[in-house]
């Protein structure tokens, strides 16, 4: 049904009509009540671009003072859809809440076409920088009150266009590589009734690990997969193209170095950056971008 939806919100001029979405895809405003054992709240950290981000908590603590992971999590949507809001990305980041028993930052970014490359890497750095400099105060977030968020422990989560993003947020954070050696950075597919775990013993927490499932790259040449499984009901190559249409610049095809994994075709060096993390790369049997 939302792979219907979207394709018919999408005009002929290549524009969204959220107004026809926002009247059929179900929205959920954040609950400070116990939903399913989470509670939730909204906390708006750049209104000039809407950068806001939906916090999710477990809404009983083991025990007073309880030390908790944090998880920031970027939705998929093909850059041009959904966001926090979506009930089926708000009841996904309140499971992840629950089973992992971490606090869940959900970050609702600029979408395409209105907001092209690199706006949505943009708005990921930010919440990242508001994060390292402390401007979120998480002791005055009532539903956090009886909790400690635990920033040596982050992790960043994507799925689809999400790690996408989370990819080249790691990449411009390793060519800078300021000050944030509080935190280290794990990147880890979730799959609706499918959670990845990952165990690493960390000598340094300066490390930064990547791992990405299913990522949403592409290309000019069509790869195995694509040809294979162009015939597929969701997620058409039609579908994808106008995704990366929609995002990348002007004039730019799928070489450009945000959709080419290796930006062999673009601006960006083959070379990775020296402090760009490990990564363990998992990809599905019908993969097709």
């Amino acid at each position: 049904m939302f792979d219907i939806l979207t394709k018919i919100a999408i005009g002929r001029d290549g524009t969204v009509n959220r107004n026809f979405l926002s009247s059929f895809i179900p929205f959920t405003s954040a609950s400070p009540k116990p939903k399913n054992k989470v509670r939730s709240s909204d906390l708006n950290l750049d209104s000039t671009r809407n950068l806001w981000i939906r916090i999710f908590a477990p809404s009983i603590p083991h025990e007073n003072g309880e030390n908790l992971p944090l998880i920031v999590y970027f939705h998929g949507g093909g850059f041009a859809f959904m966001s926090p809001a979506t009930s089926a990305v708000d009841a996904w980041c309140r499971r992840i809440c629950f089973e992992i028993r971490a606090v869940v930052i959900s970050v609702n970014y600029r979408l395409a076409p209105e907001f092209k490359f690199p706006a949505p890497y943009d708005d990921g750095i930010g919440v990242l920088r508001f994060l390292d400099s402390g401007q979120i105060d998480f002791e005055s977030i009532g539903i956090l009150s009886d909790f400690q968020v635990d920033l040596s422990s982050c992790w960043l989560v994507g799925d689809n266009s999400g790690e996408n993003i989370v990819r080249h947020m790691a990449r411009r954070w390793a060519a800078t590589i300021e000050s944030w050696d509080k935190v280290f950075f794990f990147l880890i597919f979730l799959k609706l009734f499918c959670i990845c775990t990952l165990t690493i013993v960390l000598s340094n927490l300066n490390t930064c690990f990547v791992f990405p499932i299913q990522p949403f790259f592409g290309g000019e040449k069509r790869t195995d997969g694509e040809i294979m499984n162009q015939g597929l009901p969701v997620l058409k190559i039609s579908r994808t193209d106008w995704f990366w249409k929609s995002f990348l610049p002007e004039g730019s095809d799928r070489n450009h170095e945000a959709a080419h994994l290796f930006g062999l075709f673009g601006t960006t060096a083959t070379e990775l950056e020296q402090a760009f993390p490990p990564v363990l790369l998992a990809v599905g049997t019908m993969t097709c971008s």
